[in-house]
């Protein structure tokens, strides 16, 4: 540590001019004083460096834990009414009247075949009709003849039976001819797919001038005045949800609105290769925006009202600061003063259940107390270490 240069250029002219004792003296004086700014200096030196050893730590509060507990799941948005349409009958696409995105409503086009084949169908039934029908005038008026000239006794009791059944097997023709005809009619009929519903198009998964058969689908329809969230919870909580409980929902596509929902299904058997079984709910209010296939979350909020006023109520903390050795699991607590420095101490604890939000203590932590999440690695029992900062508790939707 060194005078100022301004300081020490004018003792340094003093004591060229002064006598020689009084200069002894002065430079007996500067000598002390150098000494004691040396000193001062290598203080605050010490000092500076002590702070910068001490190991930063960050801290979070324990918070009680709830009786309610809060749980969320991801899914995927569904119609909530899908129909997968198709031709009752084989045959060539011919048109496909609609796009994907389309709205459509009830009885509205959507598809054509070729009709050509059904179309000659219908003429030969209307044919074979007309062939019926004129049989039947004919053996009615052979019957009525036979009848009269029976009367008369003109002829006999076997050929008026005859011309009477000639006259039924040709009204029994006329009816076979008429339903061959509203077959081929209906056949004629399937060659046009209309829409069974209001909604949007979905898919089109067929293409013109395509030869399909029966039941293979040609378009996907939606329909936009229900939508329901598919979503898979795990075993041990399947049992705490109930057809018709009210769960919140939100759509990260969309924005951070929550919207209503109610439980629709329950699945009573586990699906895929974890043990998770199938639950839907279905929208109250539907956003406008809202499409089929968006991710979407699902939060239940489950009560624990039989632990609600027990004493294993606990703090919970966050996973991370838990630690354990051959004395078992304990955590670090600190309890920061002004200066932003603190004494560590060590806590043992009992463990619960881990929860959304953290894991829960059920001994050794107190509401409110300051428990180390970052630093815990090279710390000890009754150290002093420098306060870096506070994490804030995990938020619960």
């Amino acid at each position: 540590m060194s005078l100022p240069k301004n300081l020490s250029e004018s003792l340094n002219n003093y004591t060229r001019t002064a006598a020689p004792r009084s200069r002894n003296k002065i430079l007996k004086a500067l000598a002390l004083l150098s000494l004691l700014l040396v000193s001062s200096g290598c203080t605050d030196e010490d000092a500076n460096r002590e702070t910068a050893q001490l190991r930063p730590v960050r801290f979070q509060k324990a918070v009680p834990e709830q009786s309610e507990q809060k749980r969320t799941f991801s899914g995927m948005v569904s119609a909530g009414t899908e129909s997968r349409l198709s031709f009752k009958i084989a045959g060539t696409l011919e048109q496909i009247a609609v796009e994907v995105g389309d709205k459509v409503e009830k009885g509205d086009l959507l598809a054509r075949l070729d009709s050509e084949d059904y179309r000659l169908q219908v003429e030969k039934a209307e044919a074979g009709l007309q062939k019926a029908e004129a049989q039947k005038q004919h053996a009615r008026s052979t019957y009525r003849r036979i009848q009269s000239l029976y009367e008369s006794g003109d002829v006999s009791l076997q050929r008026l039976e005859e011309a009477r059944t000639a006259f039924q097997s040709a009204k029994s023709g006329v009816q076979a001819a008429r339903k061959s005809l509203q077959l081929a009619e209906r056949q004629l009929s399937y060659t046009t797919l209309r829409a069974q519903m209001d909604g949007a198009v979905a898919m089109t998964p067929a293409e013109q001038q395509e030869n399909i058969p029966a039941g293979h689908p040609v378009v996907v329809m939606s329909s936009s005045d229900q939508f329901q969230i598919d979503i898979r919870v795990p075993e041990t909580v399947i049992g705490r949800i109930n057809r018709g409980e009210k769960v919140k929902t939100w759509f990260p596509a969309l924005d951070d609105q929550r919207y209503p929902a109610t439980v629709e299904e329950v699945g009573v058997a586990s699906v895929g290769p974890v043990t998770t079984y199938p639950v839907a709910v279905v929208l109250d209010s539907i956003p406008a925006s809202l499409r089929s296939g968006m991710a979407a979350n699902v939060a239940f909020t489950f009560s624990d009202k039989q632990r609600k006023d027990s004493a294993d109520t606990g703090v919970i903390v966050p996973p991370a600061s838990v630690l354990e050795d051959s004395k078992g699991r304990y955590v670090y607590v600190v309890s920061p003063d002004s200066s932003g420095k603190g004494t560590i101490h060590r806590r043992d604890v009992n463990t619960g259940p881990l929860r959304e939000e953290g894991i829960v203590l059920r001994s050794g932590v107190q509401p409110g107390d300051n428990v180390i999440t970052a630093g815990m690695s090279k710390i000890r029992d009754g150290q002093e270490v420098l306060i870096d900062g506070t994490e804030k508790p995990k938020p619960s939707n």
